[in-house]
């Protein structure tokens, strides 16, 4: 399935400086799709902890 959605310039900055942040880390350039899915699978293993 395929959804798309308008994201702010300051929401794709913002996507962007994490995304650059977890490249800074391990050296892995990603795709805006690959950070939200990034912070989904965040979001779901605190959940977890909680």
């Amino acid at each position: 399935m395929i959804t798309s959605m308008k994201i702010t310039d300051a929401t794709r900055k913002a996507l962007l400086m994490i995304g650059a942040e977890y490249t800074i880390k391990d050296g892995k350039v990603r795709t805006l799709e690959a950070i939200v899915r990034l912070l989904v699978e965040e979001h779901r293993r605190k959940a977890k902890r909680a």
